[in-house]
């Protein structure tokens, strides 16, 4: 999703209070596209998803593939590399 629209979630429901009338534990991971996503709205996610792996990403439409993320470990498919709010971490191999 874009981090716009976790933005508009997040100004509506900053304590989280709508968020917990759905079940929601089946979410496992938050892939954020468009563009970088702000350290004060990865803290909202991390706060109400504490569970919810956060992806981060620098994907825009006209390159069709992510220039920067923060990449799945392959072996594992469960952990990502170190990251702090609002990087996109490493450039993908192969762009």
């Amino acid at each position: 999703m874009a981090p716009t629209a976790v933005r508009v979630i997040k100004k509506e429901d900053y304590d989280g209070i709508l968020v917990k009338n759905y079940k929601l534990d089946t979410v496992k991971t938050f892939c954020l596209v468009g563009e970088r996503c702000d350290p004060d709205t990865i803290l909202w996610i991390h706060n109400h998803f504490p569970n919810v792996l956060i992806n981060d990403t620098w994907w825009q439409t006209e390159t069709g593939w992510p220039i920067c993320a923060n990449l799945l470990n392959l072996k594992d498919f469960g952990t990502v590399f170190p990251t702090l709010p609002g990087s996109v971490t490493r450039p993908v191999p192969g762009y």
